[in-house]
């Protein structure tokens, strides 16, 4: 038996609890930065400062050299930010105000994001993750190296149209990590659930890093969460492992946008190892990629979940939306994925999964040559009673790896192109046709069930036989 508990991937570089504690600077002239112990995020003191003119800020200079390089666990900062009066404060286009990490003002890695028209309506704390070593950065003047950054700070660029009674811009605690990992809840201990996350962050007063918050029965996520991982490692993203049980349902999550690098935000899932074995059971919650994609950077979520024929793992009636890959990262996984939609999806990589009663309206970015569901082994036939919308103009509903002949039972297939059936001719097929032979042999599909008959594109040597009720079609091309 274990308790469900939690472990935070972060590292505090400073509480803001005391002007004194650390070194905490002011940029441009004016009244300097003072303990703020009005407006909070985490502990019982913040840094604030009142600020009207462009050219001043408030940053922090830390003891020692911080490694936010790309593949460091430590690449983005959290920080948590306060306009008091942001109707008043510059728009996005106009400068806005800046977030930076770098040495100091003038020789930075630094981002516009806050701004009057991008501020949240109901005002109060917003929650920026930053990656210098992203595309949203722009150099200014002569920073550091990546892996030797000391400043974190931001910067107002153009005026307030109005001066604030009082202080008027305020930061808290300056976080650099990846999220929050969950293990544990065996035996006769409850099982760990999303709201237990919540609780080890937002509902401790002295931890808030703002990794999983929860405001109106919402969860937000900036970062990853981890269920089955006691930590992480910071080479492979996945750490040692613990025996756990996970169940939630009805809860909605949301991963909203920043200015992180790609695979920043989602959950990674741990089914067990041969030492470990744990059972994730998630039903009826929605999970909501608020991350546009499209961007300089694609910062969409994703979810991985590995194992190794122990435990098991099982999505039943779910919503996954704008996600930019569901991952099954073991060849051997336990793993169910039953009656959900993935509405907007880039891609889902399946390995052994049984996909069942599924709807996947596909991103309408897919390029050709690429599928929606990619199949990387011989497991083609767990893919069942599923519904494919083509929504782009190009790629397909599923790319299958692996050559062979597969039972294909109740799949349907919605806005691709090419005609249905099969397809002997190598190197053809409509670069928007349902599926993708990218095998390099002959792959014969077995069309049982109320399924539809799909059309074809074989690239390579690849070609494609489909057999309906046991007979080959009579519309082959």
């Amino acid at each position: 038996m274990a308790v469900a508990t939690c472990i935070v991937d972060n590292i505090r570089l400073n509480p803001a609890d005391d002007i004194s504690n650390g070194i905490w600077s002011i940029s441009g002239e004016g009244v300097g930065a003072i303990a703020e112990t009005d407006i909070v995020y985490q502990g019982v003191t913040a840094i604030s400062r009142k600020i009207s003119l462009p050219g001043r800020g408030i940053y922090y200079t830390h003891d020692s050299e911080v490694d936010m390089s790309a593949t460091s666990s430590t690449s983005t900062c959290l920080f948590k930010v306060n306009i008091t009066n942001y109707s008043t404060a510059p728009t996005t286009a106009d400068g806005g105000i800046s977030i930076w990490c770098g040495k100091d003002v003038s020789n930075n890695y630094e981002s516009v994001y806050l701004g009057s028209d991008a501020y949240p309506i109901g005002g109060g704390w917003v929650l920026v993750p930053f990656a210098p070593s992203s595309a949203w950065a722009s150099i200014k003047g002569s920073p550091p190296p990546l892996d030797s950054i000391t400043g974190f700070g931001i910067q107002v660029n153009a005026a307030f149209s109005a001066v604030s009674k009082s202080e008027n811009v305020v930061i808290d605690a300056i976080d650099v990590g990846t999220g929050i990992y969950i293990s544990g809840g065996t035996g006769l201990d409850s099982p760990g659930t999303f709201d237990d996350i919540v609780l080890f962050d937002q509902g401790n007063l002295s931890n808030r890093w703002g990794y999983v918050t929860k405001n109106d029965d919402v969860i937000s996520v900036y970062g990853r969460i981890g269920i089955g991982f006691t930590d992480r490692n910071a080479a492979s993203g996945f750490g040692g492992q613990q025996s756990t049980r996970f169940e939630d349902a009805g809860n909605i999550i949301v991963f909203p946008d920043g200015l992180m690098g790609s695979n920043f935000s989602g959950i990674d899932i741990e089914t067990g190892t041969g030492s470990t074995e744990s059972f994730i059971y998630i039903e009826n919650c929605t999970f909501i990629g608020i991350s546009g994609g499209l961007g300089v950077v694609n910062t969409r979520p994703n979810i991985w979940v590995s194992g190794n024929q122990v435990g098991y793992c099982t999505f039943f009636n779910n919503r996954f939306v704008r996600f930019r890959e569901f991952c099954e990262v073991d060849a051997n996984i336990q793993l169910d994925v039953v009656d959900c939609l993935f509405d907007d999806i880039e891609r889902y990589e399946h390995y052994a999964g049984y996909i069942d009663g599924c709807v996947f309206n596909g991103a309408p970015q897919i390029p050709p040559n690429v599928g929606m569901l990619t199949c990387f082994t011989r497991n083609v036939e767990r893919i069942s009673n599923c519904t494919f919308a083509g929504l782009g103009t190009e790629g397909h509903a599923i790319e299958i790896q692996v050559a062979g002949s597969y039972d294909f039972s109740g799949n349907k297939f919605i806005g691709y192109a090419g005609n249905p059936g099969s397809n002997l001719v190598e190197g053809s097929g409509d670069p928007h046709a349902a599926i993708l032979n990218s095998s390099g042999g002959l792959v014969t599909l077995n069309i049982v069930g109320e399924g539809d008959c799909p059309s074809i594109r074989n690239i390579g040597s690849g070609s494609t036989t489909i057999i309906l009720n046991s007979k080959v079609d009579d519309f082959s091309t």
